[in-house]
């Protein structure tokens, strides 16, 4: 997914070591839990989308009956010229509703 898997070390970083040890001696394994934002993912998608599209329009939240977040749409442009990036907003503004 997204072309690496760098984001789970972002997402989930690598706690501490535990101060508990198991029977045998060995450290305990603390869980991995995530800390990263929906902003967080958002902004990295993004990044990530950046590194092969000439533009990427900031993306459009989708929430839940409830305000919870569902997915977020991008609009990428794969045209690098200045007139299809012009074009590409306009069509994004109107898709999005921005």
């Amino acid at each position: 997914m997204l072309g690496t898997d760098e984001w789970f070390d972002e997402f989930y970083p690598v706690p501490r070591p535990s101060k508990m040890n198991t029977i045998w001696g060995e450290a305990l394994a603390a869980p991995r839990s995530r800390i990263a934002t929906t902003n967080d993912i958002e902004d990295y998608v993004g990044k990530r989308l950046k590194t092969i599209f000439p533009h990427v329009e900031p993306p459009k939240r989708l929430l839940s009956q409830k305000n919870a977040p569902l997915f977020s749409l991008f609009f990428a442009v794969s045209n690098p010229q200045a007139a299809a990036i012009t074009l590409a907003k306009k069509g994004a503004a109107h898709i999005l509703g921005k």
